[in-house]
């Protein structure tokens, strides 16, 4: 179950954000990375029925590999990637100093 205001997920992902008032005056970005195709399109249809754009991505390294991780309010990661996990994808992303 998801719970849109404060995005906790039981479905063994991480929501971590870095809202603060300057970003809280910016439109809600969530990015969903996750290698199931219909878990991906079905939480980009519940968080835009809630108002709320969100990016979605296959893989960790196809988030990586583009610029929309400068634009998120919040992520959501599957921590059981193929490849680069989410919790793995968390810390790499933490080290660079992203938000």
């Amino acid at each position: 179950m998801i719970q849109i205001k404060g995005l906790a997920d039981t479905q063994g992902a991480i929501c971590a954000s870095g809202l603060d008032t300057d970003m809280m005056a910016q439109p809600a970005v969530v990015i969903v990375v996750d290698d199931n195709a219909g878990l991906l399109k079905s939480v980009a249809r519940l968080l835009a029925h809630h108002g709320i754009d969100s990016r979605t991505f296959a893989s960790a390294e196809a988030l990586l590999e583009s610029d929309s991780v400068q634009t998120a309010t919040c992520l959501l990661l599957d921590i059981h990637l193929g490849g680069i996990s989410g919790i793995e994808l968390q810390s790499r992303l933490a080290a660079s100093g992203s938000k």
